[in-house]
């Protein structure tokens, strides 16, 4: 099989790669709506970036209150 040289590659096949890229990514940020409005529509907790519920009071499973 011949190998792809620099030279070898289109500006459509660069033009394909771009839009299967943010294709992607639309897809990701739809998926990502959809859970954030399930989550609102649930009234799921909010969860801290560390994926803790902040409203706890804990701190990653310990018996130790989180200090504030």
């Amino acid at each position: 099989m011949s190998e792809l040289r620099p030279g070898d590659i289109t500006d459509e096949m660069r033009q394909a790669v771009d839009m299967a890229r943010r294709q992607g990514l639309q897809k990701d940020l739809r998926a990502l709506a959809a859970n954030i409005r399930t989550d609102a529509e649930v009234g799921t907790p909010v969860r801290a970036p560390g994926g803790r519920p902040e409203s706890s009071g804990r701190c990653c499973g310990s018996r130790t209150p989180l200090v504030s």
